[in-house]
């Protein structure tokens, strides 16, 4: 276990040493980084990106569910917090799930990946609403900046359907921001794997629902075998493992100090889908890169380290 930080020097807030919870957000980091081309990959492969996710959603719960009945933690969700696993499976699974999953079809790996990295910043204006910390300048400036680079990389699309594309991945980063800051004190409460499980179950029923309408059976038949293999690794790796990890650090570190981890991503993100993919990069892209990555750095500018948890 880390050790606290301690008193703060005059000349600032003191960097804390590695703890486990950054070395469990440098794993996500690594896990999204190749999940976006992941999933970019595997939907071009089937007929549905409906059904690509439902089989996601359906590995990562294979492994949850169980991993959950044979944890010492099962303690039954009290009634008062139902309605908040409610909002962390519509937000974190839901509609996460059908944003990034269309978006990233619609629109490309290093989009969803630039787009999604406009998290910290989401987190930090929603803890200013919800009175968790106050709202400043840096962040104003950072939303500013931020904004202004989803404008340049949507600018890099031609087609209309990559720009609802990237709607749909503004809509599941809004709601995974959402699900980071409600979802920490019901996972230091109950523990990663109960919140993690239950909300992805919940999620489940809520997005069966309505695909029983639009799905046929050849929706499932006709993929290759890749199809399958390439949704059941990103829902065991994107979903199960990067959820576990995601909810312990922000128990250890609040749910805005977690958020800044997800600065690093695109960088990664955007190689593998240079390298794996073949997708261009092009001067407005990487000039819509670079003010997310600015924007997302002002917003944390004046964040210190003392709420980071011991």
């Amino acid at each position: 276990m880390a050790a606290s930080p301690g008193p703060n020097p005059p000349g600032g807030p003191l960097r804390p040493r590695l703890g486990l919870a950054e070395v469990a957000l440098s794993g996500v980091i690594l896990i999204w980084a190749g999940n976006f081309s992941l999933v970019k990959f595997g939907v071009e492969l089937g007929t549905s990106p409906t059904a690509f996710y439902l089989v996601r959603l359906s590995g990562a719960l294979a492994v949850l569910l169980p991993a959950w009945a044979l944890s010492r933690r099962r303690r039954r969700f009290d009634r008062k917090d139902l309605g908040a696993i409610g909002i962390l499976a519509l937000t974190g699974h839901a509609l996460f799930q059908v944003g990034y999953i269309h978006g990233t079809d619609a629109s490309s790996a290093t989009s969803a990946a630039l787009i999604l990295g406009l998290t910290p910043v989401a987190i930090a204006v929603i803890a200013w609403c919800t009175r968790t910390e106050p709202f400043s300048w840096p962040v104003a400036v950072g939303l500013a900046l931020s904004v202004s680079g989803v404008v340049f990389v949507s600018g890099t699309e031609t087609a209309a359907a990559a720009h609802l594309g990237n709607l749909g991945l503004l809509m599941a980063m809004l709601a995974w921001a959402i699900y980071t800051v409600r979802s920490a004190p019901l996972v230091k409460k109950y523990g990663p794997i109960r919140v993690t499980a239950w909300s992805a179950a919940l999620a489940m029923g809520m997005l069966l629902a309505p695909a029983v309408f639009t799905l046929s059976p050849d929706d499932f038949r006709s993929p290759p075998g890749a199809w399958w293999v390439a949704a059941l690794i990103s829902g065991g790796g994107a979903i199960t493992a990067a959820h576990l990890l995601w909810g312990y650090a922000t128990v250890r570190l609040g749910p805005t100090l977690t958020g800044i981890f997800s600065n690093i991503t695109p960088l990664p993100a955007i190689a593998v889908s240079w390298l794996w993919l073949a997708e261009p990069l092009g001067v407005a892209r990487l000039v819509g890169a670079g003010l997310i990555i600015a924007g997302v750095a002002a917003a944390r500018s004046r964040r210190g380290w003392r709420n980071r948890s011991a």
